[in-house]
């Protein structure tokens, strides 16, 4: 089992879930009956896709409407370190290094992330904690704000992440992507960050609260602070924005 949850197909069906059409199609050649695998595969089939569909229902009925406009006024720095939103954003001063901690978090820039993929239970309310996703966001002025291309470039990712040819730019990241146990901060290839600025990581949420409504927004779409510049398989440092100040 993996940060993104489980395969149920593998898990539901065993060893004849797990099965390949050409594994299955070989073993035929060979003389064996292989119609209960395939009956076992058609039947995890259907309730997989009977689930996906309730989940998909079940996502639209609990969606929670954002206005990320709403987040423009703390775009700007530095900012107030009086604010609420500088508490709310920022927590507790720390008993040492106060200063440094003030001035991090008042100049840090404002981004957005579009969700790569997530531990499912982030799209639906609930209240578990160190939940992961995986995010894209860019730096540059002209994608950073940008949420049609954080999105098209998020479904990018996905699809190269599924594909048998991969930009060579792109390899070393696609690999630790395809390892559902891989946590990472990695820059994006310029054959998919399309000259953006553009990175990719793994974010844990310390609590799924945060999030409006105790959830993913419906459009993948989620700020944060960006509290140091981000480097290649360094932890980045995100600290996210709370719902209450987006939602719609």
């Amino acid at each position: 089992m993996g940060l993104f949850g489980f395969d149920p197909l593998k898990e539901a069906g065993g060893w004849e879930a797990a099965m390949t059409e050409e594994e299955i199609a070989e073993m035929e050649k060979k003389g064996y009956d292989m119609s209960s695998v395939r009956g076992k595969q058609a039947e995890i089939a259907a309730q997989e896709e009977a689930d996906g569909a309730a989940f998909a229902e079940q996502r639209k009925a609990t969606a929670v409407p954002t206005d990320l406009n709403r987040l423009t006024p703390y775009r700007s720095t530095p900012r107030s370190t009086e604010s609420g939103f500088f508490r709310d954003v920022a927590g507790k001063a720390p008993l040492f290094g106060k200063d440094k901690w003030r001035g991090k978090f008042a100049n840090a820039p404002l981004i957005y992330g579009a969700v790569i993929q997530a531990n499912s239970a982030l799209w639906l309310p609930g209240t578990e904690e160190y939940l992961p996703a995986v995010f894209v966001f860019a730096l540059d002025s002209a994608h950073i704000y940008d949420v049609e291309w954080l999105t098209a470039t998020a479904e990018a990712v996905s699809k190269t992440k599924m594909n048998d040819t991969v930009p060579d730019d792109c390899r070393e990241f696609i690999d630790i992507l395809r390892d559902d146990q891989s946590e990472f901060c990695f820059p994006l290839g310029a054959s998919l960050a399309a000259g953006a600025d553009a990175w990719c990581v793994t974010y844990k949420f310390d609590k799924q609260t945060i999030l409006p409504g105790n959830r993913l927004p419906e459009d993948g779409i989620v700020p944060f602070l960006l509290e140091a510049q981000p480097k290649k398989q360094m932890p980045v440092q995100l600290s996210p924005i709370p719902g209450k100040y987006y939602s719609a």
